[in-house]
């Protein structure tokens, strides 16, 4: 008589989920780290619409508007603020929560000349 068997051993079954581990752990990280990239991305690209605004706004009135005075602008990850706002300059500063965004650019800026820091956090 021969018997067939159905199933996997407790041998493969533990391979099996091995390999699945050392997979996630390897792909978490790598997630992470593209989500981080992501949100500084998006980040970027909305705090140059902030600085459009403004410059249109300067171009009409002669002055740099307030915060109230801009469009409602989310950023991922990233509270935003206009620092050292006078008439005639302003700087907009981004700053990260923790874990959401890399950790040498928790705090990004652009002032009223485009001038951006740090610099290896915006594309060249």
């Amino acid at each position: 008589m021969t018997q067939k068997t159905q199933g996997m051993t407790l041998l493969e079954l533990l391979i099996a989920v091995a390999i699945c581990g050392i997979l996630f752990g390897v792909a978490v990280p790598a997630y992470r780290s593209q989500l981080q990239s992501g949100r500084l991305h998006e980040t970027q690209l909305k705090m140059m619409e902030i600085y459009a605004s403004q410059q249109n706004f300067y171009l009409q009135t002669g002055r740099y508007a307030e915060k109230s005075a801009l469009p409602s602008v989310q950023l991922p990850g990233f509270q935003w603020n206009l620092e050292n706002l006078t008439e005639h300059s302003f700087t907009l500063v981004a700053t990260g929560v923790a874990g959401a965004v890399p950790a040498h650019c928790t705090r990004i800026t652009m002032n009223h000349q485009a001038q951006r820091s740090p610099a290896d956090c915006w594309p060249r």
